[in-house]
């Protein structure tokens, strides 16, 4: 059985906690700071605080820039936070015993299979290292467990994107540790395979039981894989949450914009009798909406997702949110077509399924166009 390396580190700062939290990752007040090539102080990681259970699978969402590889670097122990303190599993302690998976997978080329999965137990500290048969053992274990007992003697060149992609797993894993980090590791893999990659990817995680954090910039990527999403913003966290929960009830114009495709409307509250739905009013006009997820005194924006949102030929008889527009353009894509329709100056943004869309809706064409206040949420405007 692999045995879960329980190995901690704090930076150093006199607030560091003394209480023992339970098996998983726990993060608080992590902050990291440095200079840019000006010598102007930059705050990449911003007071982030973060509890990840054990065998969660949690994924850091946000573009270039924003601080989530930097936040992961300081998991992996490969920077040193100016504050705040990191526990994994439980213990504290001097070095930081996880694996990580690189972007590249960074295998010795030169190296078969087995050699690469056994290389970070045949170079461990001579205080832990195995003994040679507790060495084969372990390096068979992995490879049965990320089914590559076949392939033990092949090299890196003879394996396929996501044979590779185990052999990282199985030698960040080689070392016991049940914290498994990954930076980015399929975004240099063409978009048909990454998707296979991902169902593997999760499938192994759920199946070894392994904790994981995982980097990417991709939306997709990171709905499909996470128990949970934290989205990053300037280093820090703007909102964390469950997938379908940051898909369909975003926090904030942000979280809207980058997560899914959205039509967004800036907004401000009409009065309304209490037994009716909120009323916003935008740029379209009045439109009614059924979750408000913002304070009264917030500037806001109404996000509705372009799928939501439905196209007709000629006028309902009856429908809320309903308004007269132009198709400016559409573009077929497989399941969906993509309208862009213009209603006065606003242009929107429209999936339709066919289900309703008739064929001849084409650029110019006079459109009726709306969305259910189900599917409309009202949330703070951070810009």
């Amino acid at each position: 059985m692999i045995r879960p390396g329980r190995v901690v580190q704090d930076s150093g700062t006199p607030s560091a906690v003394e209480t023992e939290p339970a098996d998983g990752i726990e993060i608080t007040g992590l902050t990291k700071r440095f200079r840019d090539d000006r010598g102007v102080q930059v705050v990449a990681v911003d007071n982030v605080s973060l509890r990840v259970p054990a065998g969660e699978f949690l994924v850091l969402l946000g573009p270039s820039g924003c601080g989530k590889t930097t936040l992961l670097r300081c998991l992996a122990g490969l920077e040193t936070p100016d504050a705040g303190t990191i526990r994994l599993a439980g213990r504290t302690g001097q070095r930081r015993q996880v694996g990580m998976v690189f972007q590249n997978y960074a295998l010795w080329p030169h190296m078969t299979v087995e050699e690469n999965v056994g290389y970070p137990l045949r170079n461990a500290p001579r205080s832990e290292r195995l003994g040679k048969t507790e060495i084969r053992q372990r390096i068979q274990e992995l490879l049965t467990l990320t089914r590559l007992a076949g392939q033990a003697t092949r090299k890196p060149s003879q394996l396929s994107g996501g044979q590779q992609q185990r052999v990282a797993l199985a030698r960040a894993m080689a070392s016991g540790s049940d914290v498994v980090l990954f930076d980015e590791p399929l975004s240099n893999i063409d978009a048909k395979v990454r998707e296979a990659l991902r169902l593997e990817l999760r499938t192994m995680q759920r199946r070894l039981g392994f904790t994981a954090v995982y980097v990417t910039h991709d939306q997709t990527e990171a709905l499909e894989l996470a128990d949970r999403i934290a989205v990053i913003r300037d280093g820090r966290i703007v909102q964390l949450g469950r997938s379908d929960e940051i898909y369909s009830e975003p926090a904030t114009r942000y979280v809207a914009d980058f997560v899914g495709t959205s039509n967004l409307l800036a907004a401000k509250r009409l009065p309304v009798d209490e037994a009716q739905l909120p009323l916003f009013g935008t740029e379209l006009g009045p439109l009614a909406v059924s979750k408000v997820q913002a304070d009264g005194d917030d500037r806001l924006v109404v996000a509705s997702r372009a799928h939501s949102w439905w196209i007709r030929a000629a006028e309902p008889e009856s429908a809320p949110n309903c308004w007269r527009g132009e198709v400016v353009s559409s573009a077929y894509l497989g399941w969906y077509t993509e309208f862009v329709v213009r209603v006065g100056s606003v242009s929107l943004r429209i999936w339709d399924d066919h289900a309703s869309s008739p064929r001849d809706l084409r650029e110019g064409a006079v459109a009726w166009v709306g969305v259910s206040p189900e599917n409309c949420v009202v949330v703070r405007d951070d810009g």
